[in-house]
C-alpha cells in the first residue's frame, strides 16, 4: 500500500477555529486559512493529548473543507476559539518511516544493490545485476536464456546422470533473479486480479445525511408526509402536491403526488469548480439533478431495482446551502410511482453507491450505516424531544419560569424552539400550550420561546410561560429547528 506524505509550512504558524464545530462535521471554520497549505492535507486542533488530527481535502476562503475527523485522537466537539494549525504529527513521522521501510523492502537482497561509492565517486553494487533474459532454478543457480524464447514460464531437463526435470512450477520467470515459484506468482497476480475488484468497489464519502432508506432516520415519527414540508430528517419536499411515504416492506421510500421531489441542502460552499455525481439505487420513475438548473431523466424500472447516475460540475463559490441540489423524484411530464432504496452524493465523475453481481443485480457496496452517528448528523439540523419535561409554575399573576434543555448534539446554529403540551407535536398548537389540564384551557396563559431567550446551540434556559394557572406540575415537549 503507498504511502503519502503531506507538505508543511514554514514555522507551523496557528490559528484558532472560527465556529464551534461537532464530531460529525467535515467543514471546519477557521480565523485564518493562509495557515494551511493547499489540499490534501493535515490539521491538528488542540495543544495537548486530548488533541484531534484531522484530514482535509481542500481550504474554501474561511474554512478547510472534506475533512475526516479522528485520523489521530478522538473526534469530538470543539469550541471556537480552539488552536488549529498544520503542525508536525505522529502520523507524520510514521508515515516517513514506512516509506523508507517500503524502499528498503524493495531494495534488500536485489542484485545490483549501491553499497558504497569508489574512488572516482561511481556506484558499487554488491554484486553484478542479473541478466534480464535469466531465470532462476530450484536449489539455486541461474541459467541465461535465449531472448527467443520470450516469457515464462519455462520447463528444463538436465543432461547429468540423476537429474530429474525441473518443472514450470520451480523456475522464477519474472526476469529478476527473485526465487519465487511460477505458481506463486501466478496466485499472487490472480489475488491482485481480486483486489483489483475490490478496489474498484472502493466506496467514497457520502456528502449527504440519512441516504440510506432502507431505515431513515425519522424523528418526527410520522409514516407519510404530504406538503412542501420537512419529512424524515434533512429531506425536504419541494412541493405541495408531494406525498413522500416510509415502505418498510420494501424497505424504501415512495415518492407519488403531483410533483414528488426531494430536495437535501447542504452545507457546503464549493472551494473551486467540482465534479459531484449523484446516483440512486431505485424503481419505478425517477429524475435526478440540480432544480431548475439541470436534470436528468432516467430510465424507467417498473420492476426492478437498477442505479441512475446525475454528473454535474459545481461553479466555484457555489453555495449549496442555498439551492435546490441535489433533488430526487420526477416532475409532470413523468408518470407513475418513485421507490428509492439509496442514494449519494460524491465527489468525482463515478458512483460507487452499488455494483452488479454476477446475475447482473445491483448490490449497494455498504453495509447499513451507523444509525447513532447518522442521528446525531441530523439532530444538529433538528431535534425533537421523545420525553416530556415536567416543570412546577408556581406561578402568580405576571410571573415567569423557565425550561432547561440540554440538545443531545450542538446544534448547527442557534435554533428555533417550539413549546408543545402533547407529544403529538400537533402543527396548530405550535406557541400555545393548550389543553394543560383535564377542566380545559386556562385563560391567557401562552409559551414560547422569548426575544432575549439564552437558548444556543447546546440548549439552556428556553421557555417563558406567563399568565394564572394553579400551582401544580406540568409536562411539556419541545422541537428545535436549525435547518438550512
Amino acid at each position: 500500500m503507498s504511502t503519502t506524505l503531506y507538505p508543511g509550512i514554514a514555522f507551523s504558524p496557528q490559528t484558532v477555529l472560527a465556529d464551534n464545530i461537532g464530531a460529525a462535521d467535515t467543514i471546519i471554520p477557521v480565523a485564518d486559512v493562509s495557515c494551511f497549505p493547499d489540499g490534501p492535507n493535515l490539521a491538528t486542533i488542540g495543544t495537548d493529548e486530548t488533541g484531534e488530527t484531522i484530514f482535509y481535502a481542500a481550504k474554501t476562503a474561511d474554512a478547510l473543507s472534506g475533512c475526516q475527523r479522528g485520523v489521530e485522537g478522538e473526534a469530538r466537539t470543539w469550541m471556537a476559539g480552539e488552536p488549529v494549525g498544520r503542525n508536525f504529527t505522529a502520523k507524520d513521522h510514521n508515515d516517513l518511516i514506512d516509506l523508507l521501510g517500503q524502499k528498503q523492502d524493495k531494495l534488500d537482497g536485489k542484485s545490483g544493490q549501491v553499497v558504497g561509492f569508489n574512488a572516482e565517486g561511481k556506484a558499487v553494487p554488491q554484486d553484478p545485476p542479473v541478466p534480464q533474459n535469466a531465470v532462476t532454478v530450484a536449489g539455486g543457480g541461474e541459467i541465461e536464456m535465449e531472448e527467443s524464447l520470450g516469457e515464462g514460464p519455462h520447463a528444463f531437463e538436465f543432461t547429468a546422470d540423476d537429474e530429474t526435470a525441473v518443472s514450470a512450477a520451480q523456475v522464477s520467470y519474472d526476469g529478476a533473479a527473485s526465487g519465487l515459484e511460477a505458481e506463486t506468482v501466478q496466485g499472487a497476480l490472480d489475488r491482485l486480479s481480486a483486489v483489483k475488484v475490490d478496489v474498484e468497489r472502493a466506496s467514497n464519502l457520502n456528502l449527504l445525511h440519512n441516504a440510506d432508506f432502507r431505515k431513515p432516520i425519522n424523528q418526527r415519527g410520522q409514516e407519510s408526509y404530504s406538503g412542501a414540508i420537512y419529512g424524515i430528517d434533512r429531506w425536504f419536499c419541494l412541493f405541495q402536491e408531494n406525498i413522500l411515504q416510509i415502505d418498510q416492506t420494501n424497505k424504501c421510500i415512495q415518492l407519488s403526488g403531483g410533483v414528488p421531489v426531494l430536495c437535501q441542502k447542504l452545507n457546503w460552499i464549493a472551494p473551486e469548480d467540482t465534479i459531484v455525481t449523484l446516483s440512486a439505487l431505485y424503481k419505478g420513475t425517477l429524475g435526478l439533478g440540480y432544480f431548475g438548473i439541470d436534470t436528468v431523466e432516467c430510465p424507467s424500472s417498473p420492476n426492478n431495482w437498477i442505479v441512475a447516475l446525475f454528473t454535474y460540475t459545481i461553479p466555484a463559490g457555489t453555495n449549496l446551502s442555498s439551492t435546490h441540489f441535489p433533488i430526487l423524484g420526477h416532475n409532470y411530464e413523468m408518470s407513475g410511482e418513485t421507490y428509492i432504496r439509496a442514494a449519494k452524493l460524491e465527489l468525482g465523475p463515478m458512483q460507487t453507491l452499488a455494483h452488479q453481481d454476477a446475475s447482473g443485480t445491483w448490490v449497494l457496496n455498504d453495509p447499513p450505516p451507523d444509525p447513532a452517528l447518522e442521528l446525531a448528523k441530523c439532530q444538529r439540523y433538528y431535534v425533537r424531544s421523545k420525553l416530556g419535561h415536567v416543570v412546577n409554575p408556581d406561578l402568580r399573576n405576571g410571573n415567569l419560569i423557565a425550561m432547561n434543555l440540554k440538545f443531545p448534539v450542538p446544534m448547527r446554529i442557534r435554533p428555533k424552539v417550539t413549546i408543545y403540551s402533547s407529544p403529538e407535536f400537533i402543527p396548530e398548537s405550535a406557541g400555545k400550550l393548550g389543553n394543560l389540564w383535564a377542566g380545559g384551557n386556562w385563560p391567557n396563559v401562552t409559551g414560547r420561546l422569548p426575544d432575549n431567550s439564552n437558548v444556543n446551540q447546546e440548549g439552556a434556559r428556553c421557555l417563558e410561560i406567563t399568565g394564572s394557572m394553579p400551582e401544580s406540575l406540568i409536562t411539556l415537549y419541545y422541537e428545535a429547528t436549525a435547518d438550512l
